[in-house]
């Protein structure tokens, strides 16, 4: 006998389609509307278990004074998109399209980017690099509040901003001088507690040593550096200031934060419930996603500010597109100065 085709899937799609255009009115709607996921969940939120149900009872309690409405939907599509986090990512650019209503409507991605910070801010919504955005739970809430309220130093802020520098110094070739190369040194400053911190010394007598510099705005004027750059020992280094670090320090913070939760409850797994156990999977994995974006970050901050080397300045962006090529063609550029008789 011929096997009829499975018509479950189409007649849930056909039922889900009635239901929206009865309950939401889809026949009374202007031409060019379209259907949105924060209409869908109208629909079909009483599938949700129990958790996400009142994790949004919480979004809808919480967010009365959501004139626009933006919150409360951006919620109810990140409710439904949970269902494909393991495939999709939750991103504020999936979340802007599924909340797209009508054809002519212009960008929103801004708009929604900024609904879903808020939701997040107000321990609403919970984040993580891998999956995106997801409701908070209950259990969640409590980890999330805890997180936030551990204390970072600037102190631990330049700590793992050294730990990232040593990491990215570590990944160059070294550069060459008549075929001979020469090992990477690396120090570092920031203006305040720590001052020349050894990231790498190779204890060899030539070497390449780079002077990364992680200043205040006020600190970094470039008449400062043209001059410093060709005094005393300052004059066999290749400086490296920061642009901006505003990213990197937020990023170090959440990386503490993160390692913090472990440290404190990786020890005693086995007596948590089964909702920490899972948070602190995830907090596992995050931790591992923060410390790739820590790096990309301070090499980006590394990236936009100047170079110096005996009064003159050096533009990483024209030395090369990255981290790595930049620093390996500005230290080849500036050995022939470093050993004029080299041989």
């Amino acid at each position: 006998a011929q096997r009829r085709p499975d018509r479950g899937p189409h007649r849930g799609l056909l039922q889900l389609l009635g239901e929206l255009f009865r309950n939401q009115k889809l026949a009374d709607k202007s031409v060019g509307d379209l259907v949105t996921l924060d209409q869908v969940y109208e629909v079909q939120h009483t599938a949700l278990d129990a958790d996400a149900q009142a994790s949004m009872a919480r979004v809808l309690s919480q967010c009365a004074d959501d004139t626009g409405g933006l919150l409360v939907r951006a919620a109810k599509a990140v409710a439904l998109l949970e269902l494909i986090q393991d495939t999709v990512p939750t991103d504020a650019k999936l979340v802007a399209q599924c909340l797209y209503d009508r054809v002519d409507r212009g960008n929103q991605i801004v708009a929604v980017a900024a609904a879903l910070e808020d939701l997040r801010r107000r321990n609403l919504l919970g984040y993580s690099e891998k999956n995106g955005y997801k409701l908070q739970s209950s259990a969640g809430e409590e980890w999330d509040r805890e997180r936030r309220d551990i204390g970072v130093t600037r102190e631990v802020v330049s700590e793992i901003t050294q730990e990232g520098l040593k990491w990215l110094l570590e990944t160059p070739e070294r550069a060459r001088l008549q075929g001979r190369p020469f090992p990477w040194a690396g120090v570092f400053s920031d203006g305040r507690r720590a001052d020349d911190i050894a990231l790498l010394d190779p204890r060899e007598d030539a070497v390449v040593r780079v002077d990364f510099r992680f200043l205040a705005r006020e600190e970094r004027t470039e008449s400062t550096w043209v001059k410093r750059s060709d005094d005393g020992t300052l004059r066999d280094r290749l400086i490296w200031l920061a642009e901006d670090s505003d990213q990197v320090e937020q990023l170090a913070r959440d990386l503490h934060r993160s390692r913090a939760m472990l440290k404190k409850y990786e020890p005693r797994r086995e007596s948590l419930s089964a909702a920490r156990k899972l948070l602190l999977q995830q907090e596992k994995n995050n931790v591992e996603d923060l410390e790739v974006s820590v790096r990309k970050a301070i090499a980006a901050s590394w990236m936009a500010g100047p170079m110096y080397f005996r009064s003159r300045r050096i533009a990483p962006q024209e030395q090369g597109a990255s981290f790595a090529i930049a620093l390996h063609a500005a230290a080849t550029r500036v050995l022939p100065d470093l050993f004029p008789h080299f041989i």
